[in-house]
């Protein structure tokens, strides 16, 4: 899944690249305007003109990203995680491929706008969003089904901790 995500955005990229230039925005049937942009931060211009804060902070919550996916149970938190971790590996990739030297000044390439906006992103910032929403709705839906159920847990009951449990591995029981 995450190799997907990565193969898909990197490859819509190269598409805008060839097709879109920066100078114009082309509407798309009035919904999407395209062009191209190259954003050194991150979502929204954020951190932009810090690449040796940001790199290090893209590489470190790729590779938690793709720890925590691995590691669940919970075939719905690691699709959620896998989009997460693959549009992170995405956008990472795009901004090495377009450095000079090590992420000194990498820069992703953004090619897709809503009208009126000036906001510009690209499908790994899609997968990213997608993929959070995803925790916070398993987040919210975990946090009604422990209100509904006896609290049997060994460690004491929170509801902060209620909210978390899903994403916990399920300890399996052996049977005598």
């Amino acid at each position: 899944m995450i190799l997907g995500v990565v193969l898909v955005d990197q490859a819509s990229k190269f598409w805008a690249l060839d097709h879109f230039n920066p100078a114009s925005r082309q509407s798309l049937f009035g919904l999407v305007d395209l062009t191209i942009y190259r954003n050194s931060g991150a979502s929204h211009g954020l951190l932009a003109g810090y690449p040796y804060l940001l790199l290090p902070l893209e590489i470190i919550g790729v590779v938690v990203v793709f720890y925590l996916a691995n590691r669940s149970e919970s075939r719905f938190l690691a699709l959620a995680l896998a989009l997460i971790a693959g549009g992170g590996l995405g956008n990472l990739t795009d901004r090495i491929l377009h450095s000079h030297g090590f992420g000194s000044s990498g820069r992703v390439v953004d090619w897709i706008s809503l009208p009126g906006s000036r906001t510009v992103f690209n499908l790994a910032d899609v997968a990213i969003q997608i993929g959070v929403v995803a925790v916070a709705v398993g987040m919210v839906i975990s946090f009604f089904k422990a209100d509904r159920q006896p609290s049997s847990n060994v460690h004491g009951s929170s509801t902060i901790g209620n909210i978390f449990r899903w994403m916990r591995p399920t300890k399996v029981e052996e049977s005598a």
